[in-house]
């Protein structure tokens, strides 16, 4: 398929091209079920026994302004022994800008279990895209999802992921 990424439609889009109102609408949307469905849920142990915690983390950061703990669920992926964490807001994400700030304060709940994780900020184009390409390739519905892949009509081959490599922030978290 011959148009960039992100594409229209997936979160990546709306918020790297979208009407400014329409992103903001989107991401206060987003905080809102945040705040008061999922963080709560995930802190009482009520979404890990739905599995939530198979696709699910709860990140534990400390507000680079506020001091306070601020709690961000967060889809992961695995690979090997290695967890990988992608803010699709790149490096404006308030979870991403907590987390750079106090990197040694960070704690991370999957499932039940909190653990404090040896983190690593992915920066090295080639391994990003190295990443990305193995994340499409595993992770094709939530490649849509996130900006716009179509399995049915793209080639890792003949694709262009320079525009949301550059952009996409990825973490690598060892639990």
């Amino acid at each position: 398929m011959s148009d960039d990424l992100p594409r229209k439609g997936s979160t990546m889009y709306s918020i790297m091209k979208g009407e400014k109102n329409s992103r903001n609408k989107a991401i206060k949307r987003f905080k809102f079920w945040n705040k008061w469905f999922i963080i709560p849920l995930y802190r009482a142990n009520i979404l890990p026994l739905f599995f939530a915690g198979k696709i699910l983390l709860l990140l534990q950061t400390v507000g680079r302004k506020s001091g306070l703990n601020r709690y961000s669920p967060l889809e992961y992926r695995k690979r090997g022994e290695d967890f990988y964490l992608f803010s699709s807001r790149g490096k404006s994400s308030d979870w991403y800008r907590n987390m750079i700030s106090n990197m040694d304060r960070v704690r991370v709940k999957k499932g039940f279990k909190w653990s404090d994780p040896k983190i690593e900020i992915v920066s090295d184009l080639d391994q990003k895209k190295e990443i990305m390409i193995w994340y499409v390739d595993s992770y094709p519905g939530a490649s849509k999802m996130l900006f716009g892949w179509n399995k049915q009509v793209d080639s890792i081959e003949s694709t262009d992921l320079d525009g949301i490599t550059g952009f996409i922030e990825i973490v690598k978290l060892n639990l």
